[in-house]
């Protein structure tokens, strides 16, 4: 019986970490010498677009 309930538990533990997020992710960082910004898009095909831009 404690196999069954440690199947199950895995089993959700792997579905619940397969979720898509439609939203971007955005992440930026600073220094006194530079600034970056990047956005990560989902796409099609299980790939992802990023677009980074680096301040001076």
């Amino acid at each position: 019986m404690k196999k069954i309930y440690f199947i199950v538990f895995i089993l959700s533990l792997m579905c619940g970490c397969q979720g898509k997020d439609p939203k971007p992710l955005d992440f930026s960082g600073e220094n006194k010498n530079w600034s970056a910004n990047v956005n990560m898009s989902p796409a099609k095909n299980d790939k992802e677009i990023a677009l980074i831009k680096l301040f001076r």
